[in-house]
């Protein structure tokens, strides 16, 4: 299977380059990022990750091939370690279920590593307050980034009802333990 591993660069890309390891060594091909992927510069105005090689080049035109990796993938694969999930992510999500629900390109899953701590509260209570995601690891983010308790928990909560959406359609599953598991069973019948 061709898999694209997304997720922030900028927090977890130790742990992406272990996420691409662990799916190559269960049979998978990972069409990005670049195997042990080492963060080489870090555009300032678009605050984007471009890696070796890509230093020159314009973060729009390196995130267009990265969005066009996710169409000719069959899977979407996300980190996000703690539940976290950040702006570009967020977008990649949207575009990757835009393609699945189209048929446009190959994909046709989406899967997050962890799930996403605020929807649980979204799920008993149908919308989420400020106290709700206090110790909300991306919350803590925002605050940090921020400054202050004037977090956009509206753009959280967006982002936890489309996780609800897209998992509830059949294109998003939380947990990769079947690809994980899938292909070296697989190669266990070939043998």
């Amino acid at each position: 299977m061709d898999i694209v591993i997304g997720g922030s660069y900028h927090k977890f890309l130790k742990d992406i380059n272990k996420l691409h390891d662990k799916l190559e060594k269960s049979g998978h091909r990972v069409l990005a990022p670049i195997r042990c992927a080492r963060e080489s510069k870090v555009d300032k105005k678009y605050d984007y990750v471009l890696f070796q090689g890509e230093e020159e080049e314009n973060p729009i035109d390196v995130q267009n091939r990265f969005m066009e990796k996710i169409h000719n993938a069959d899977a979407f694969v996300v980190c996000n370690k703690n539940g976290y999930m950040g702006q570009t992510v967020s977008l990649e999500l949207g575009w990757a279920f835009a393609a699945i629900k189209n048929n446009y390109g190959r994909l046709k899953q989406i899967y997050l590593t962890d799930t996403i701590t605020l929807l649980n509260t979204i799920k008993s209570k149908g919308k989420v307050s400020l106290q709700d995601i206090e110790d909300d690891s991306q919350f803590q983010y925002y605050k940090k980034c921020y400054g202050s308790d004037a977090t956009p928990t509206d753009y959280l909560e967006l982002i936890g009802l489309h996780i609800l959406f897209y998992e509830s359609s059949g294109a998003l599953k939380v947990g990769i333990g079947e690809l994980l598991s899938k292909d070296k069973s697989r190669d266990e019948e070939g043998r």
